[in-house]
């Protein structure tokens, strides 16, 4: 019995700075691809997770179909993100402690000052540990670096897409460039 492997084309390019690599992102956004359709390679631990090793040089995993991925996000999008992600709660709990003031007979002023000054250390705490995070993420950008280059993936709806893709990838200063065939994920 044939066993009929269905594939899917995407094209590839290494990237040795996060501008360009953003500069790039951007045009395709604006060229109608979907932040869906654009996957970078994932963090070194969940690459050696699931293949045991880390690849030595970028374009080492630029075509393996078993090279872990993950999502796209702006340095912006995750900064503020993950500040709005960790305050948010403490702000709330601030707002929750100032109702229970008021409601427990304390005074309405004093309840919503105390209340403003805990959500605005809240969110200076989430905007500190948001910062923290965003490290991580320019930490990541800089291990890629360090292996040759930053992966991005480009998935084509259709076949004629490539050469635009590979147009604005080249522009856009990215070096091994090319289009491929992978298996389809389930």
């Amino acid at each position: 019995m044939v066993s009929l492997t269905e594939t899917v084309s995407e094209a590839v390019g290494v990237f040795h700075s996060v501008e360009c690599l953003e500069s790039a992102i951007d045009e395709l956004q604006n060229a109608g691809f979907n932040r869906s359709e654009l996957s970078l390679l994932a963090h070194d631990k969940a690459v050696e997770e699931k293949l045991g090793h880390i690849y030595k040089k970028a374009e080492d995993a630029a075509d393996d179909p078993e090279a872990p991925r993950m999502a796209w996000a702006s340095r912006n999008s995750v900064d503020a993100g993950e500040a709005a992600l960790v305050g948010a709660p403490f702000f709330i709990a601030a707002l929750v402690a100032g109702g229970a003031v008021v409601a427990t007979g304390g005074a309405l002023l004093p309840a919503i000052g105390a209340a403003v000054a805990a959500g605005g250390l809240a969110g200076t705490f989430g905007g500190l540990v948001a910062g923290e995070l965003g490290k991580e993420h320019a930490a990541h950008y800089e291990q890629q670096l360090e292996r040759g280059g930053i992966l991005l993936w480009v998935h084509l709806r259709k076949p004629e897409d490539g050469e635009r893709v590979v147009d604005i990838l080249q522009k856009n200063k990215a070096d091994h460039v090319h289009v491929h065939q992978i298996a389809a994920s389930a």
